[in-house]
């Protein structure tokens, strides 16, 4: 086993696509996946685990035929799927606190979100105005994709608690690891 992630993964883009594109936009979408993953993803259920080349494929997708390719397009793409994403109860909670105290979060959200010996570590050194996030153990870093999904999901949960001029930049990436920058207000 490498690495699981969540099936929320796979619900919110298809929430998301049914809000913008119909009800049938989903299934569609399902009809691009690696034959190995169609059947599983097209009823994703939120709590089961699913493999993470699963995601990987989905995110491939989702930068080449939702994004057209442009990484600017797909990291507004994920940020917009991951603020629809966020279940009421994680958004009531980010909601109260402050964006330190969303990052100081981030690295119990990903031991829910993903599971395995492969699934990575994450730290996060936050402050009132920036925080630093490393990520270290997780190869799937190697896909460029994995690295703007980072930039994506960071600005969506500080958008979720109200964070302004929000700037997130990998400041260094390898095959394995990564490490963010993180500014706000």
């Amino acid at each position: 086993m490498s690495s699981e992630v969540k099936g929320i993964w796979f619900l919110s883009l298809k929430g998301y696509l049914e809000r913008e594109d119909g009800p049938g936009a989903w299934q569609a979408f399902c009809d691009e996946f690696l034959e190995e993953y169609r059947d599983a993803v097209r009823d994703p259920l939120p709590s089961a685990w699913y493999p993470e080349e699963m995601l990987q494929d989905q995110l491939g997708l989702m930068h080449g035929r939702l994004a057209g390719g442009d990484d600017d397009a797909f990291v507004r793409l994920v940020e917009d799927v991951s603020v629809g994403g966020i279940g009421r109860f994680f958004r009531i909670l980010l909601g109260l606190g402050s964006p330190r105290f969303a990052m100081k979060q981030i690295p119990t959200l990903w031991a829910r979100l993903r599971r395995g010996p492969s699934s990575g570590q994450v730290r996060v050194d936050a402050g009132k105005t920036g925080a630093l996030m490393e990520v270290t153990n997780f190869p799937f870093l190697a896909d460029r994709n994995y690295r703007l999904l980072q930039v994506g999901t960071l600005r969506a949960t500080l958008r979720v608690v109200g964070a302004k001029d929000v700037d997130v930049r990998i400041a260094e990436a390898g095959t394995d690891h990564a490490r963010i920058e993180i500014a706000y207000r």
